[in-house]
């Protein structure tokens, strides 16, 4: 076994194996290192920064979640009172609102969407 691993010829890094076993000599791709100094520096700092604001950002999606839960199960249950017993006043203005509030937790999704869609009536491509 150690005679097989000293006969080996080692490749040179401007070799790669390709899927059949042999070596193809095309060069090595250049490395991301060409960047400036000022780029890494910054992103290094981004990254930092970012990584100590990332639980902030989980505790904050995991409170949306739990409200999105609450105001979805209440407007779920107020909807199959509407229908089914019919609702006081009281309740249809609950109603309306967790309608407003749930347009307003939908907006970011549907934003993208709806920007898209006027670039392409505007462009004339959909009418």
């Amino acid at each position: 076994m150690k005679k097989k691993a000293a006969a080996t010829v080692k490749r040179s890094s401007s070799a790669r194996k390709t899927s059949f076993g042999s070596t193809d000599a095309r060069p090595a791709k250049k490395s991301s290192r060409s960047r400036q100094a000022p780029q890494l520096l910054l992103e290094k700092i981004i990254d930092g920064a970012a990584l100590t604001q990332l639980p902030a950002v989980r505790q904050a999606i995991a409170e949306e979640a739990v409200a999105r839960k609450y105001v979805l199960t209440r407007y779920r249950t107020l909807i199959d009172r509407k229908y089914l017993e019919g609702l006081s006043s009281q309740e249809s203005e609950e109603l309306n609102g967790l309608q407003v509030a749930l347009d307003k937790m939908d907006e970011p999704f549907y934003e993208g969407i709806i920007k898209h869609l006027r670039t392409l009536v505007d462009r004339g491509i959909v009418a």
